[in-house]
């Protein structure tokens, strides 16, 4: 089993675990309220192709809660490739990001093109982060103290209005846990421009933006890495 290891983005200390073997990197980052222990299944069909790494977003799992600052998309970018200077990994890796992971994935592709091949993008959560207002809405709740509403807000438009029965338990905790991540990264996201996920670039050409069912990405992903 990967053990937990960190590496350090100026004051913030970013959690992440490798395992697997093979000369591809695959980089894994889960969605707002989650943790990487949501993508260890995904993982572990994948370690036996490619060297698998799982990151714990900056305010979620093992990683540093978010504290007094502005925070922008950019900030999340960077935690992922200093967890990449970390482990000395220089040449491109393949992204794959859910849900916020993917917006992440995308501006990592934008802003340090020579370090990602491919991103592969699964639930791109493009019509909630075009609406501005919506997440600054729930931002505003969570900053006010009103976690829960917030918290069942979010989860409803991300995981669907079953959430609560059709979610497993562990993962509505850690969910809870990350509440505080809420506010600054919702905040950051009312403020980027949504890029068309035309502009992805992905193994093959293949839309992976597209792509809502992780069996499917998971399918593809072995394709790309042969």
């Amino acid at each position: 089993m990967a053990t937990t290891s960190f590496a350090q983005n100026g004051l913030v200390r970013i959690a992440y675990e490798i395992r697997g073997e093979g000369d591809q990197v695959v980089v894994l980052l889960h969605g707002l309220l989650s943790d990487r222990v949501a993508l260890r299944p995904l993982a572990d069909e994948l370690e036996e192709s490619a060297r698998v790494v799982t990151i714990d977003l900056r305010g979620h799992g093992a990683s540093s809660a978010i504290h007094g600052v502005q925070l922008q998309i950019d900030d999340l970018a960077s935690d992922v490739i200093a967890v990449l200077d970390a482990l000395e990994i220089t040449e491109p890796v393949t992204i794959v990001g859910l849900e916020v992971g993917a917006m992440i994935a995308q501006r990592l592709q934008a802003m340090a093109s020579e370090r990602v091949g491919d991103v592969v993008a699964i639930n791109y959560p493009a019509t909630i982060a075009a609406d501005g207002g919506l997440l600054r809405a729930i931002a505003d709740r969570a900053y006010k103290g009103q976690i829960e509403p917030a918290v069942d807000q979010w989860l409803t438009l991300t995981w669907g209005a079953d959430w609560k029965s059709s979610v497993p338990k562990p993962r509505i905790a850690s969910a809870r846990r990350s509440a505080g991540a809420l506010h600054p990264i919702l905040m950051a996201l009312a403020d980027i421009e949504v890029i068309g996920q035309s502009s992805i670039r992905v193994p093959g050409g293949t839309p992976f933006a597209e792509e809502d069912d992780l069996n499917r990405a998971l399918e593809r992903l072995r394709e790309a890495l042969g």
